[in-house]
């Protein structure tokens, strides 16, 4: 195990990671609920156009993978940490 951590390691771009991860925990959370409640239920109930919505969203946000990977990218960070 290294001692150290990259000095890319510190970024901000970190950030898009793990806003991906999350919307995408939110993106199978919520796609289950509406495959069993139906698409009535999302149609007509409140409750089910705000999960509805929910969805829409989390899988809006997981857009930002992009940011993420090209992030990582320009910061040279899919390389070794050096010997």
């Amino acid at each position: 195990m290294p001692d150290t951590q990259p000095s890319y390691v510190s970024s901000w771009i970190y950030v898009f990671g793990v806003t991906t991860i999350s919307a995408l925990i939110v993106v199978i959370a919520t796609g289950c609920i509406l495959a069993i409640f139906g698409p009535e239920w999302w149609h007509i109930s409140t409750l089910g156009h705000f999960v509805n919505s929910l969805h829409l969203w989390s899988v809006e946000i997981s857009s930002s993978q992009w940011l993420s990977t090209v992030g990582k990218y320009f910061m040279a960070a899919w390389r070794g940490a050096g010997p």
